[in-house]
């Protein structure tokens, strides 16, 4: 099979997949272009919108990097070349939406003065610089196998672009205040890691970053090199998702737990169960049967 008639996903394994940190730019893959029951199993239990795939998205929080999950939200022009160059907030399409919850990129039209702009790191922008804005209310947990490398013309292929930790921050703070699904969404990565780290695997260097609603001290994780490039890759292989929790939280996981509550978030007991693909469940053979979902074949 040549390299133009790969699927994404694995064009974008041969070329090393980056380690994911809070406040790159990646790309929420298609659900032709990566696992397609990963993508269908979001879809179908209403958390992830069919018209989010296809778009860059912003890495939000990430417990550790050894995380199997990550907290995103997108990145669209939302067609402004197809509406006079219009932004959203003017677009018919969207009038039932409140304009300060757009918030736009620097080059991007404000609604107001209210909120900075927000910024990559100097010297990057993003392919449409003049139409690019993030709606707060979209905020969703995915799987890291779901993502790939974002690259449209005129980028520099191989360049990665990645939020100054400053406006990153601004935004998670504005996003924990004002997003409806936010709780939703920090319970969804609360339990991702649970099922993480009932692993027996070790854990020594498991950390986790401070709260992005923590606004009194605010800290972020370093993202990148200089000028915005991965500081670091992945074994080119996309590894199938961990089982499911089935024990009770160690110390670990109440410790995360506790973190995600002191930052205003509002927790309550959620299943591991909601978050597995179709493959992964328990009590069900239904879908174990397809041999590429079996460990000694997720590499063909």
């Amino acid at each position: 099979m040549s390299s133009s008639t790969q699927p994404r996903w694995r064009r974008d394994a041969a070329a090393g997949a980056p380690v994911w940190r809070p406040g790159m730019i990646a790309f929420l893959h298609k659900k032709k272009e990566c696992y397609p029951e990963a993508i269908e199993d979001l879809i179908s239990t209403g958390h992830l919108p069919h018209g989010a795939l296809g778009h860059p998205v912003i890495i939000l929080q990430r417990p550790s990097m050894q995380s199997t999950h990550v907290l995103i939200t997108t990145v669209s022009s939302y067609c402004a070349e197809e509406n006079n160059g219009s932004p959203p907030w003017k677009q018919p399409r969207h009038r039932s939406k409140c304009p300060e919850d757009f918030r736009s990129f620097l080059g991007s039209e404000r609604v107001s003065n209210t909120y900075q702009p927000l910024r990559l790191h100097p010297g990057k922008q993003f392919p449409k610089p003049s139409a690019s804005w993030v709606y707060i209310q979209s905020a969703f947990v995915v799987p890291v196998c779901v993502l790939g490398r974002f690259f449209r013309p005129p980028m520099p292929r191989g360049m990665m672009l990645t939020m100054l930790p400053e406006s990153l921050e601004d935004l998670r703070c504005h996003m924990a205040a004002k997003c409806k699904a936010w709780a939703e969404c920090q319970e969804r990565l609360l339990a991702a890691e649970a099922a993480r780290l009932s692993l027996p695997a070790p854990l020594a260097a498991y950390t986790v970053p401070v709260p992005a609603a923590a606004a009194a001290n605010p800290s972020s994780p370093s993202t990148s090199d200089e000028e915005g490039e991965p500081a670091a890759t992945v074994p080119a292989a996309r590894r199938p998702d961990p089982p499911l929790a089935t024990s009770t939280p160690g110390p670990r996981i109440r410790s995360f737990a506790a973190t995600l509550r002191g930052s205003g978030a509002a927790l309550a007991p959620t299943s591991a169960s909601a978050l597995a693909v179709p493959w992964r469940r328990q009590g069900t053979s239904k879908h174990r049967d397809k041999p590429w979902k079996t460990r000694k074949n997720w590499r063909e």
